[in-house]
């Protein structure tokens, strides 16, 4: 698979939950590895968990390390709540 191919994959939790789509991917030139996903929040997660939206969308960066595996869609290893709960924590300590 190609690196662009990630682009506008949907990106679903452990419980199969749409949680965004992929709208960038970030990658680490002296690595050569893909370090982070970026991820648009799916409208309605974003409201559930009453996520500022920036520019009309929030978007947030996804470590591949979250990732469980990839086919038509992105499954990530843990559910919503525990994603969600990351994120704010993160924003927290910035």
């Amino acid at each position: 698979m190609e690196m662009m191919d990630l682009l506008g994959k949907e990106v679903i939790d452990l419980n199969g939950t749409l949680i965004g789509t992929i709208k960038n991917v970030m990658f680490d030139e002296k690595a050569w590895l893909v370090g982070s996903i970026e991820v648009q929040l799916n409208d309605d997660v974003a409201k559930e968990f009453e996520m500022k939206k920036v520019f009309r969308n929030y978007r947030f960066p996804l470590s591949v390390n979250n990732v469980q595996g990839i086919g038509d869609k992105v499954t990530l290893k843990t559910g919503k709540e525990e994603l969600m709960s990351s994120l704010t924590t993160s924003e927290d300590s910035q």
